[in-house]
């Protein structure tokens, strides 16, 4: 799976927390060794090599975005990973643990790629059936799939997807 390298930048600005000149962000900020800790927590042995932070991100996620996947709609589980750290309730910075800056900031960049974020409004059932039956915040993926609708109603202004669900545990 390949996303555009501004993509790529956008979300390695997320994930080190940089902020645009003059503006806030939503992401915590993360140097050197805490970037380190961010890929270790997403089950990688990522370490950073003291170059430019972001771009050193990019790479990383490039990489991460290369593993193996089940399907063209399905990202690989350490790219979910990092989406799923990314967004912890406990990085809020300046706004509540529902994150809805984060958020919008996150699906401007994924929509670029046909993939949406969104929190499950039924996050424990969501969760449960999961086969590993985890519990928590639920992050979903829904990739649109290019094609004709299913004919309803519904699929006229929304189109077919796809979800895979990620908990936040």
């Amino acid at each position: 799976m390949e996303f555009k390298q501004r993509t790529l930048m956008e979300l390695a600005d997320m994930i080190c927390g940089n902020a645009k000149e003059g503006k806030s962000t939503p992401f915590r900020y993360r140097s050197s060794s805490y970037l380190t800790e961010f890929f270790r927590d997403c089950d990688t042995d990522y370490t950073h090599d003291g170059s430019t932070r972001n771009w050193w991100v990019a790479e990383t996620l490039k990489k991460l975005l290369a593993e193996p996947h089940s399907d063209a709609a399905t990202p690989p589980r350490t790219f979910s990973n990092a989406i799923k750290i990314l967004m912890d309730p406990g990085d809020a910075v300046d706004e509540g643990p529902e994150r809805p800056a984060a958020l919008a900031a996150l699906n401007v960049a994924l929509s670029r790629e046909g993939f949406e974020a969104f929190y499950a409004p039924d996050r424990l059932a969501s969760a449960a059936r999961m086969s590993e039956r985890e519990s928590g915040l639920c992050l979903r993926y829904a990739a649109r799939i290019a094609g004709p609708s299913s004919g309803n109603d519904e699929g006229k202004n929304r189109g077919d997807h796809v979800t895979v669900i990620v908990t936040n545990n």
